[in-house]
């Protein structure tokens, strides 16, 4: 079973993920009104600048999933899981890469659904570019990236295993793993993104 931080072990793992997160590319602006400004700078090819994305360009604080631009969607290859599709983002996003590995650009989901589970195995699951760790019901603000390591690490290991990565430009430590939010159900379609009850 894995295990987790408490207390100060805790404390290390959310300055860990606030490092990290510093260190995914942001541009200076912030999306916050959906006008036709924002709406061009939203992409419109296959080639991502997810530096741009509205979990990841946040100088103000988060993004709100009414305000923010349209981003598209990604169809992943079948059998990729919802944990599977956010870690292969989050490298492509800590990476700079113009695409996401297994992923192809489609257009985007309605902006309450954060992904579509595939109605088969032939099917591959859609995840949301505009809110893909999820997004808050009371204010509907964005969920940014984070990671998580390993509980039983000690803090100094937890900082020299951070260092050595930014040092070698690595986009996660060793260890680390992309976290998974628990969605509420309003969030996920199950096959298609109207099947889903409201938010």
């Amino acid at each position: 079973m894995e295990q987790r931080g408490t207390g100060l072990r805790s404390l290390i793992v959310a300055l860990v993920v606030a490092a990290l997160a510093a260190l995914v590319p942001a541009l200076s602006g912030c999306a916050a009104d959906a006008d036709p400004i924002a709406a061009a700078q939203a992409p419109q090819d296959d080639a991502l600048d997810l530096s741009r994305a509205p979990w990841a360009d946040v100088p103000n604080g988060n993004n709100h999933i009414g305000t923010a631009p349209e981003w598209p969607s990604l169809q992943f290859a079948p059998g990729i899981t919802y944990a599977g599709a956010l870690h292969r983002l989050y490298l492509a996003a800590r990476t700079g890469a113009p695409q996401v590995e297994d992923a192809e650009v489609m257009p985007p989901l309605p902006r309450e659904v954060v992904y579509v589970a595939p109605a088969t195995d032939a099917d591959g699951l859609r995840l949301s570019l505009l809110a893909p760790w999820g997004w808050t019901g009371s204010e509907g603000a964005i969920g940014l990236p984070s990671i998580n390591m390993p509980g039983d690490l000690p803090p100094d290991e937890v900082m020299d295993r951070v260092r050595e990565a930014e040092a070698s430009r690595l986009p996660l430590p060793e260890g680390g793993r992309v976290d998974v939010p628990q969605l509420p159900r309003c969030q996920v379609g199950r096959g298609a993104p109207d099947n889903r009850p409201p938010c």
